[in-house]
């Protein structure tokens, strides 16, 4: 299916499904993110005078809340039904990405001053700042269950952080295992794995 109606002036640089399926959210380089319905292909809402474009969108788990990492030094939340911008998270630098935890709770993002920043994702409170990475991060994802969280760096490594301490309430001590691709940790973490999966 070809969504009905026109994505933006310019190129599409995100798009991102609703858990239910039921919507599918696009972001332009016309500063723009439509929704559209996934049924029918038609689009429904629209947020326009962004003032800047989306590097990446996500909708968060409950379906009510959009998030973007915008093009500059910020990231928003929206509700999705009344379009009204929740939280702004400002950064010290260009925003690569940014992504809800798995209880909606948290968001997590990454910048180019190489830090991970993790927010209260109602309040827009920052929670932690977190230091591993050599270069830049321009990747991260929250493991299915929320315990984990994975960040790549323009470093060529990849890091697992921990997120359990947090979650408890306790004083977050993360302790992060870095990875290069050809490293042996990598290896035995994986074949660590693939043993507690049999």
């Amino acid at each position: 299916a070809v969504l009905q109606g026109k994505i933006g002036s310019w190129q599409v640089a995100a798009v991102s499904f609703s858990r239910d399926v039921k919507l599918v959210a696009t972001s332009s380089h016309d500063s723009t993110i439509r929704e559209w319905r996934t049924d029918t292909s038609a689009q429904i809402r629209v947020l326009s005078k962004l003032r800047s474009w989306a590097r990446s969108i996500e909708f968060s788990h409950n379906g009510v809340r959009l998030l973007a990492a915008m093009e500059g030094p910020n990231a928003r939340i929206w509700n999705v039904k009344s379009r009204d911008e929740l939280v702004c998270l400002k950064h010290p630098d260009r925003v690569l990405e940014s992504c809800f935890s798995a209880d909606d709770a948290m968001v997590a993002s990454v910048c180019w001053d190489g830090a991970l920043r993790l927010w209260n994702s109602h309040s827009g409170a920052l929670l932690r700042i977190l230091r591993g990475h050599e270069e830049a991060l321009t990747c991260l994802r929250f493991s299915p269950c929320g315990a984990r969280l994975s960040t790549g760096s323009c470093d060529r490594t990849v890091r697992l952080w921990d997120m359990r301490p947090l979650r408890k309430g306790e004083v977050l001590s993360m302790r992060d295992r870095g990875m290069t691709e050809s490293s042996h940790e990598l290896r035995q973490s994986l074949q660590y794995q693939k043993h507690r999966r049999r």
